[in-house]
């Protein structure tokens, strides 16, 4: 039986399924008559789809006759018209509280933009999250990513909705991990100076803390004692990556959470670790066949495709996320009530290699076997739209590694024995890895500019 505690609001959090989904379409109604009058970048997308509002009686209808968009879809716009938020924007400049550009992952950065009403009304469901991180008033709390001016949307959910809502009268540290992501000697300097017991960063951010560490002759948990729960975003972790998480750091637990900063859309595990929570009275999440646009039923690995239920200053209806994972809507032994999502890669991460389709993940899995790669960190090399050679950088435990070109045959036999494609790496010092600020390029794009 689940303590009462687990929950921040429970009546919703464990709504049943058929109120819930009466909720939703309720909301989903309101949102797509709300777009087609106040929005010109749906008017338009929905006048050429032949879509009327009034036509979308159930949620069915709507995935059938609604056209999805993507970040593309808004560039595009965007250049056209020379409006920085695509003609998407409901509202009148003055009336926004924050807007945050996305981590650029994809191409040129796109926009999120929320009203102080907005804020309010994000501050639930991101209360509801926090709570399952394990959150409470009394801790003390380090966000890793890059709080510096609030540029990062995860900023304005944590240190805003999150804290604001939960009344956690205690400090939040902006901790830059880019310090030490960058290897800036400096970081030592900063590394260890805040004890907390509550952190969140990237898995990034935590491959280079125990990197830094290491140069220190520590591990994190020396660094940080106390620390009890970690919160992690930007980019799934495997099992075993998490476990090793959880000894470096000494925490109790480890969750995992994902969001996409347009949408503003999120979802966090809690302690069972059956899936990542996504709250459907704020959120609708789909799966789609990346090529074809295609629902996929449940279960099925595609595109995840997000429906914002509340945002209206730019609202976000049918965003391919462009997040490679699958959806879940078996209840969670927690006892909540709303459907689960996996997050695996990016869709244009996946690449043709020698007729093969091969992803990052695929990569991370091999090279999490052994111990000298346990942290994954690599760059896969595009050099062109169909590859006869894999081509990777990547990094190793130099403390720990007494044979790199052994190491090195090992992987390329276990990519070949596994994946069937020929391999080539050059290893390369974590520091020299590409980037785009904390995140690792696992896919380097040498046939763009």
């Amino acid at each position: 039986m689940t303590d009462e505690s687990e929950y921040w609001n429970k009546p919703m959090e464990t709504m049943r399924r058929g109120e819930l989904e009466e909720l939703q379409l309720k909301k989903l109604k309101a949102t797509i008559n709300y777009v087609f009058r106040n929005s010109p970048f749906y008017k338009r997308m929905y006048s050429e789809a032949g879509v009327e509002p009034e036509e979308i009686g159930t949620i069915d209808e709507f995935r059938s006759k609604v056209p999805l968009f993507r970040k593309d879809d808004v560039r595009e716009r965007r250049k056209e018209t020379g409006d920085p938020f695509a003609n998407m924007l409901t509202v009148s400049l003055d009336r926004l509280a924050t807007v945050h550009l996305s981590t650029g992952t994809s191409g040129v950065p796109t926009f999120t933009a929320l009203s102080a009403e907005e804020l309010d009304v994000a501050s639930e469901p991101s209360a509801r999250i926090g709570w399952m991180m394990k959150i409470r008033p009394g801790m003390r709390l380090l966000c890793a990513l890059m709080l510096d001016g609030f540029w990062h949307w995860w900023s304005t959910f944590l240190g805003v909705c999150v804290f604001g809502k939960l009344g956690v009268k205690s400090e939040l540290i902006g901790y830059n991990f880019l310090l030490p992501v960058f290897g800036y000697p400096t970081s030592r300097i900063a590394l260890g100076k805040f004890k907390a017991d509550w952190i969140h960063l990237s898995p990034d951010a935590a491959l280079a803390t125990i990197n830094e560490c290491a140069r220190m002759g520590k591990e994190p948990k020396d660094v940080l004692p106390g620390l009890k729960y970690v919160s992690c975003s930007g980019e799934a972790i495997s099992p075993s990556q998490k476990k090793m998480f959880l000894e470096k750091f000494g925490a109790l637990d480890w969750f995992e959470s994902w969001g996409c900063s347009d949408p503003f859309t999120l979802a966090c595990e809690c302690y069972i670790h059956s899936g990542l929570h996504a709250f459907s009275d704020y959120w609708l999440l789909e799966a789609v066949d990346p090529d074809t646009n295609e629902l996929l039923p449940v279960g099925e690995r595609g595109e995840i495709v997000s429906t914002n239920l509340w945002l209206r200053s730019l609202p976000y209806v049918r965003f391919g996320t462009e997040d490679f994972g699958e959806l879940s809507d078996e209840e969670c032994e927690c006892g909540r009530t709303h459907p689960t999502v996996r997050i695996y890669d990016r869709t244009s991460w996946v690449i043709e290699v020698a007729g093969k389709k091969v992803s990052p993940f695929n990569i991370r899995v091999i090279m999490e076997k052994y111990p000298e790669t346990g942290d994954a960190s690599f760059n896969i090399l595009k050099y062109s739209d169909k590859m006869d050679t894999l081509k990777i950088k990547a990094s190793y435990k130099e403390d720990i590694t007494k044979d790199p070109d052994e190491l090195k045959e090992k992987i390329i036999a276990d990519i070949k024995k596994e994946l069937g494609v020929n391999a080539e790496i050059e290893w390369t010092p974590f520091e020299q890895l590409e980037k785009i600020l904390h995140k690792l390029v696992r896919i380097v794009d040498l046939t763009k500019e």
